[in-house]
């Protein structure tokens, strides 16, 4: 990670004749990263929304607000996190099924990679790469968390010997971190 070529100079324009790719990552502090594949793998996050201690539902209403503000019209694919398909506590609900339900209504959820490994892989071959001069993955600068955890804010903890633990820090940065993961993952 390079902000000073991962980060778009401006704002991000989008392509209403391409899907969106929206990435999840579920719970409390829910995240959904909003991006779009381009030819030849260029993968341009666009936006992102945060939450911070809210019920998933009320998340989903502003998450289907955003997708209209931000993508009239636009086609959806989403990609979650795999256990997105269980059933939460005593709850019959899954997330999947919240997801296709109203306000979404999600035609096509695809699991993203369940392996830690593999999704940070994704990420990084899509940092390392470019085609014709130009950075396979961008970021908008309105993506604020994401970027502040690719600063440092999302990161491997170490334990007594100092050596890197195999699981990142959960916080603030780590869910919308796991959303991006889904989607380059797939």
């Amino acid at each position: 990670w390079q902000a000073e070529i991962h980060v778009a100079k401006q704002s991000l324009r989008w392509n209403p004749k391409l899907p969106v790719c929206r990435g999840w990552d579920f719970g409390l502090n829910g995240a959904c990263l909003f991006a779009q594949l381009f030819p030849h793998m260029r993968l341009f996050v666009l936006r992102e929304a945060v939450s911070e201690d809210i019920g998933f539902e009320r998340f989903l209403d502003e998450v289907a607000r955003l997708s209209n503000e931000w993508f009239p019209g636009a086609e959806f694919i989403e990609f979650i996190d795999p256990t997105g398909r269980y059933r939460q506590g005593a709850n019959e609900n899954t997330y999947v099924r919240m997801l296709t339900s109203k306000p979404l209504m999600a035609k096509r959820v695809v699991n993203g990679a369940n392996d830690p490994a593999s999704r940070v892989k994704g990420v990084t071959d899509f940092l390392k790469e470019h085609v014709k001069g130009l950075q396979c993955y961008q970021v908008d600068p309105s993506c604020e968390t994401l970027i502040k955890g690719f600063n440092g804010g999302y990161f491997y903890p170490t334990d007594s010997k100092n050596r890197l633990k195999s699981d990142a820090e959960k916080n603030f940065y780590s869910h919308i971190h796991d959303a991006n993961q889904y989607v380059c993952s797939k």
